[in-house]
């Protein structure tokens, strides 16, 4: 049986926040889609300095917590603000309160992984071998972003006033981004240097902590 790896107490952090929230949408649902770009990643400054090659595994590994924390880290503070909505009794306001908590859980989602996306820029591949893994990543990470992008243009439309608001807001997540995750996550514990990596890096270590891994 395989080892509980640093990168799998992340996902496994993730998919189970995932599975208590009862959020407006399922963040684990697979990908419907091929990467749809948001056109507006945050590209990494030109005047940033690449990683030194002895860095890059750990900067590497610290981008990919990052992104995998932050997911679920978002989640977690969603899930706790969502369970307190049914002691909001008037309707309209347990609406406003809901939206408020989606509004924030997406926008601290699109600051998170558009900050891994110029984080895997500026790093570039880690190590020989990775090219493949690298790419997939980035390529997740611009799917992500464009899902990101259009969740918070159906979110800005939701009206609390709505009577059917539960099923509206249903509708409006469009966030695909565990199942990717947790594709990824399979291959980065596949490579034993990123896996390491994961179970030293100042960052990685803090977002176990914060998880509670």
């Amino acid at each position: 049986m395989k080892h509980h790896s640093a990168v799998g107490a992340l996902l496994v952090a993730a998919v189970a926040l995932s599975a208590c929230s009862s959020g407006p949408a399922d963040p684990a649902a697979s990908p419907s889609s091929g990467p749809a770009s948001s056109g507006t990643s945050a590209p990494a400054s030109s005047s940033a300095a690449a990683a030194p090659s002895g860095d890059k595994v750990t900067a590497w590994a610290e981008a990919y917590c990052g992104l995998v924390g932050g997911y679920a880290l978002g989640l977690k503070a969603y899930q706790e603000k969502h369970v307190q909505l049914p002691n909001v009794t008037d309707v309209v306001e347990r609406n406003k309160a809901q939206l408020a908590a989606f509004t924030e859980f997406i926008s601290k989602l699109e600051i998170d992984f558009k900050a891994a996306e110029g984080e895997f820029e500026k790093v570039g591949v880690p190590l020989p071998g990775a090219e493949e893994l690298h790419g997939e990543v980035a390529e997740m990470l611009d799917q992500v972003n464009g899902q990101l992008g259009q969740a918070k243009q159906q979110v800005a439309a939701l009206d609390p006033n709505d009577p059917d608001f539960e099923q509206a807001v249903s509708g409006a997540g469009g966030l695909d981004g565990a199942s990717a995750l947790l594709a990824h996550g399979e291959k980065v514990s596949g490579v034993p240097e990123l896996e390491q990596a994961m179970t030293t890096a100042p960052k990685c270590v803090e977002i176990q902590r914060q998880i509670g891994g």
